[in-house]
């Protein structure tokens, strides 16, 4: 995986300027990165981020040619992430994987380029974590796990040992999913519900044990 360490000499540009590209700006200082950062954003107000001047649109190989920039895309929302990304690659750039110090990654795992892992993440032995994730703060995904593309996997969430969340899923602040339970693409599972049995349709699901709100398939 790319992972950026205090070493490198690349830039990195962020793409999003709200709460969570707060925290994952933040995550990337505390790895001790040491080269420049720049902040894009679609809809700049003159604000910064953490001391960063936002930037309007995309990164252009311009201004920042991707010889010497990756990005890494930090927006919640997995759909409006998984685009942004898609034409960033179009244009060339590389996607940066950034680690806060604190989480704790199995060298027995597997993390895709573009993910970011937050604070005192945990991901175990054995798990596979795909392009682009958030693996957000406090969140576990024990051993044997598979995180599709894009995914979202928010604090404080389990995911037990040998599960499965598909493309796109969000599986919600404190959600936990029973052992070997497995979710499709494009799924929502709201805060603190509970996954019993297997998600076969998309849509989004609640409580404990989870259901399906009827009318809402989208993520």
């Amino acid at each position: 995986m790319t992972v950026i360490s205090s070493k490198s000499q690349i830039g990195i540009a962020l793409v999003g300027a709200g709460g969570h590209a707060a925290v994952v700006l933040d995550a990337l200082r505390q790895s001790g990165f040491a080269g420049p950062v720049a902040v894009f954003d679609s809809a700049p107000t003159g604000r910064d981020l953490l001391g960063e001047p936002v930037q309007k649109g995309l990164p252009t190989q311009d201004s920042h040619p991707a010889q010497n920039w990756l990005v890494h895309v930090a927006i919640g929302d997995n759909r409006t992430r998984e685009g942004a990304a898609a034409a960033l690659t179009g244009r060339g750039y590389g996607l940066a994987t950034i680690v806060h110090p604190s989480a704790i990654v199995s060298s027995h795992s597997n993390i895709g380029v573009g993910s970011c892992m937050l604070a005192r993440t945990v991901v175990s032995p054995r798990s596979n974590i795909g392009f682009g994730c958030i693996v957000n703060t406090g969140a576990i995904v024990e051993h044997d796990c598979n995180v599709g593309n894009w995914a979202h996997i928010s604090c404080g969430a389990i995911m037990t040992g040998g599960c499965k969340a598909g493309d796109r899923t969000w599986i919600g602040a404190g959600a936990v999913l029973r052992q070997q339970s497995k979710v499709c693409d494009d799924v929502v599972i709201g805060a603190n519900g509970t996954v019993l049995n297997d998600i076969e349709h998309p849509g989004t699901w609640v409580g404990t044990p989870v259901h399906r709100l009827e009318g809402r398939n989208e993520t």
